[in-house]
């Protein structure tokens, strides 16, 4: 009986091609893997997924110190098989996760946790949003504004990471995200708000101040615009 498994894995420098009847996903920590198949021509980076579906044709290489965990699984969650690009950015947790497989599945055989491990992986695969890969330079800017969301970003120094004018910047980043700068930072901050306020024992205003408010009036008001409630009800309820 087949079994969903997650495995460690390098691939050659050499270009090889092959399919199999299960389907596959492919994370890179460390290097980047060349691919080609039908839905996908280039490469596959750290922090973002591979879909490679049952039966579908593939080739590949990768540098020969590249390392990669690969989950091959008998089936997917509606949102990766109804993905129309074959390559999407994974959530931070899913990341840490994959860090952790790779350094347990190295460190020693543990059949109980590799199983409890697999499952794991499955509940928080089952969460990826699956937006294609953004524009390579709104991805830079992303990332650059994710290092450290309490920061001013200012909308002229994001548009020169992304070498972009200010109104390509602007243009450009909606049609990735389908939001502006200020809403993707905002939505950023007050999840990130919420996580703390509902996991932690953190003062609201030291709350606010770590996602980027120094006056925690103002805060709470847009944490209360955003969720429809203040952030001193929702830590009461928790």
């Amino acid at each position: 009986m087949f079994q969903n498994t997650l495995s460690i894995r390098h691939y050659s420098p050499t270009l090889k091609q092959h399919s199999h009847d299960y389907h596959q996903l492919v994370f890179p920590l460390r290097g980047s893997l060349d691919i080609n198949t039908n839905r996908h021509q280039g490469f596959v980076e750290i922090g973002q997924c591979l879909i490679i579906k049952t039966n579908e044709i593939h080739g590949f290489k990768a540098h020969e110190n590249a390392r990669f965990i690969v989950a091959d699984l008998h089936s997917l969650p509606l949102p990766l098989m109804e993905a129309t690009s074959a390559v999407f950015t994974i959530s931070k947790p899913l990341l840490a996760f994959l860090n952790f497989v790779d350094i347990q599945l190295e460190h020693q055989v543990d059949t109980e946790i590799e199983k409890s491990s697999v499952c794991l992986f499955e509940n928080l695969l089952a969460q990826q949003v699956c937006h294609k890969t953004y524009d390579k330079r709104i991805e830079k800017v992303i990332q650059f504004i994710n290092q450290d969301i309490a920061l001013e970003h200012h909308l002229d120094d994001l548009s020169k990471i992304a070498y972009l004018s200010l109104t390509q910047f602007k243009k450009v980043f909606k049609e990735n995200t389908q939001m502006t700068v200020q809403g993707y930072i905002t939505s950023l901050r007050m999840e990130k708000a919420k996580s703390l306020l509902v996991h932690s024992d953190m003062p609201v205003q030291l709350v606010g101040e770590k996602v980027g408010y120094q006056n925690a009036s103002a805060f709470s008001r847009k944490f209360k615009d955003y969720f429809g409630q203040s952030p001193k009800t929702l830590s009461k309820i928790i």
